[in-house]
């Protein structure tokens, strides 16, 4: 008699880095970018579209996340995005969260 092994599959996540979601207000005000994974959690930068700047840095756990939300930045959000992370301003409040520039251009490739 031969015994199969239980196989059991799990939900392959659509959520990857660079994978965008619109914020709280909608995409026009606000976008949440994953940058990177850690303590098992997706790390997200949040950008404020409209005042130009970051607006918080914080981690995800897989499950809360919606899938449907996800889209694909334009090219004028990725220019915003990129202005954004050139304030001094804005690199020093990412990297009191352990985010570097460099981190938040590799999302946006």
């Amino acid at each position: 008699m031969i015994k199969l092994a239980n196989i059991v599959t799990e939900a392959i996540s659509p959520v990857k880095i660079g994978s965008a979601f619109p914020g709280m207000k909608g995409r026009k005000n606000e976008i949440e970018i994953v940058v990177g994974k850690g303590f098992g959690k997706w790390q997200i930068v949040y950008f404020n579209m409209v005042r130009k700047y970051v607006s918080g840095v914080g981690y995800s756990p897989d499950r809360s996340m919606n899938y449907d939300d996800i889209f694909k930045l334009s090219s004028s959000e990725k220019n915003t995005i990129k202005k954004i992370i050139k304030n001094p301003e804005d690199i020093a409040y990412m990297d009191d969260e352990n985010v570097k520039p460099v981190d938040v251009l590799r999302a946006l490739k």
